[in-house]
């Protein structure tokens, strides 16, 4: 969570909760927070939200969803600048 500010401006980190506490925490470190519109069974978020509520607050080319489980790889920042 903490590395992802020094993505910007290519990336603009984004997390979805509605736990105030998790949100104050993540804008501290740089990320954006968005409330949880809709959410599925046991209060999962449901994806095609997430982009929607993303891509109506956020002008982009490009768009992308990282499950917090997901490994972000030491070279994301040349990769994304050959991107764009």
């Amino acid at each position: 969570m903490q590395n992802w500010h020094s993505l910007r401006p290519f990336i603009i980190p984004v997390v979805f909760t509605n736990e105030t506490q998790v949100g104050d925490e993540c804008s501290q470190q740089g990320w954006e927070v968005l409330p949880v519109r809709v959410a599925a069974a046991e209060g999962v978020p449901v994806l095609k939200f997430m982009y929607e509520d993303v891509m109506n607050t956020y002008q982009s080319t490009f768009y992308g969803y990282s499950n917090g489980g997901h490994w972000i790889y030491k070279h994301i920042n040349r990769n994304v600048g050959r991107v764009t």
